[in-house]
């Protein structure tokens, strides 16, 4: 029984023992004792290289970064030896946003590299080198991880949404309704509310359904342009497009440049009636749709071209360069074939067309609608303004439509806006104009109304031409 509780109790103690070595094993570097081993060996230059040193003077004085010191009574000096700048690149992850469109992507934030102080340390004890550290010292530019989006949502169900705020959007602008208006509008687009329900005409401006056109486009750090409200009006040649933004970091859609926008589109046309009234009608829309009266009558000048006829001084001095320089070009037969006619003039030309094509079987009704295709009925003939002429490059007599005029039709084409000239039936507009292409017959409205209109491609788009721009511009 006793051999048994002497086997016991030596169990115990070799337990205790083991228990104690682990223990003392775990806090030796902590420990008192060690502490005193480290600064005796400092003290008394007790070690062989400088790893060893480095120990010793962690062990008393912790881990960097050293500061100076004269704990344990010795002095610590931590010095700065080289400093070099050092890249830290950015981190790179991947996100979904649900709001977003479907398989289309964007970065916020930006990734950027940081930029910081990398600081090489000597630590000297007793002004002897002990130890050497590297330590992260003045950040210059902070490191910004990177995360790409990529959108989850439908893109009907996108164009739907943001079709119904673009309704609400101009209910709120048209009732000037700021507090609904603000969560629609960008934050810089908002500043400009009061210009925007200060515009002239402005529910004429906002009347036609804008169409939502999704197309992901230009990114910047906070936002990303996703499409466009496209705006249409009757009888404008301006399309407005308001860009539809998407803010990043609050993961919603606004409309951006609404004012320039709305102030692009045109003003509520004037009322007028089929006859107009102008004094001065040179820049007035004369078409089918409105006529001068029968006695309007403008103060007109010899050309003194070949060809002969007359028009205003200003038309005139107009052609007189257009002459020089198509001759300059080597066409050399220019001619004025038609110039200003008067009302009186024009009702017996256009009663002479008449006779022609009921000649041919037309009935009375028949005749004057096909001879309205290419010649206007009395007061509603550019001629009678005095600034339109018909011109032709071949010998008399001979056609408008003769081929040898095809060179001085492409000359007008090209250059008849440089002299302040328009065409005022271009190829393929008949089906608006209501008159046959007439590449001979311009019109004087003007070096800066011409070259405007050639600029916006008057002669290649369809249903755009010089009645709506005068419309337009309402100078009569």
């Amino acid at each position: 029984m006793n051999w048994k509780k002497a086997v016991y109790t030596l169990k115990i103690f070799g337990i205790t023992v083991g228990i104690l070595l682990i223990l003392a094993t775990l806090e030796w570097q902590f420990s008192p004792l060690q502490k005193t081993f480290a600064w005796y060996q400092l003290r008394t230059d007790g070690y062989t290289s400088l790893a060893e040193s480095q120990r010793y003077v962690s062990q008393l004085f912790g881990e960097p970064p050293y500061h100076p010191s004269t704990k344990f009574g010795l002095i610590l000096e931590d010095t700065i030896t080289e400093t070099s700048e050092t890249a830290q690149p950015h981190t790179s992850s991947t996100q979904e946003d649900a709001n977003f469109l479907t398989d289309q992507t964007y970065l916020f934030p930006v990734g950027q590299d940081g930029i910081y102080d990398l600081e090489y340390h000597s630590l000297y004890l007793q002004d002897k080198e002990v130890a050497k550290y590297t330590h992260a010292g003045k950040q210059h530019v902070l490191m910004i991880p990177q995360v790409t989006y990529t959108g989850k949502k439908d893109k009907t169900e996108v164009e739907k949404e943001l079709t119904t705020q673009w309704k609400t959007l101009v209910s709120a602008i048209t009732k000037k309704d700021k507090t609904s208006a603000e969560t629609l509008l960008t934050p810089k687009e908002f500043e400009n509310f009061s210009k925007i329900t200060g515009l002239k005409d402005l529910s004429y401006r906002v009347a036609p359904t804008g169409k939502v056109k999704l197309k992901v486009g230009a990114e910047e750090s906070a936002t990303i342009q996703v499409g466009t409200v496209e705006i249409k009006q009757s009888n404008c040649s301006v399309v407005a497009d308001v860009p539809i933004l998407y803010l990043k970091d609050q993961k919603i859609y606004r409309f951006s440049d609404v004012y320039v926008a709305l102030a692009s589109l045109c003003e509520k046309p004037k009322p007028t009636s089929s006859v107009l009234s102008c004094a001065n009608c040179w820049l007035a829309p004369v078409s089918k749709q409105f006529a001068l009266k029968s006695t309007y009558a403008p103060y007109t000048v010899s050309t003194g071209l070949n060809g002969g006829g007359t028009v205003t001084p200003e038309t005139k001095g107009a052609l007189t360069k257009l002459f020089a320089d198509a001759k300059a070009a080597g066409i050399t037969k220019i001619r004025v074939s038609s110039s200003y006619r008067s009302f009186t003039v024009q009702t017996n030309l256009f009663n002479t067309y008449v006779r022609n094509e009921k000649k041919s079987g037309l009935s009375e009704a028949q005749a004057i609608e096909k001879a309205n295709t290419y010649s206007a009925k009395p007061g509603h003939s550019e001629h009678q303004l005095g600034t339109t002429l018909d011109l032709v490059a071949c010998s008399y007599p001979c056609s408008l439509y003769d081929s040898a005029n095809g060179t001085l039709n492409t000359f007008l084409h090209n250059n008849a806006y440089k002299y302040g000239f328009v065409i005022s039936y271009p190829n393929g507009s008949q089906a608006y104009t209501g008159y046959v292409y007439e590449p001979w017959h311009i019109r004087y409205v003007g070096v800066n109304y011409a070259t405007e209109l050639y600029n916006r491609g008057y002669l290649k788009k369809k249903g755009f031409y010089l009645y709506q721009f005068l419309l337009e511009k309402g100078k009569y």
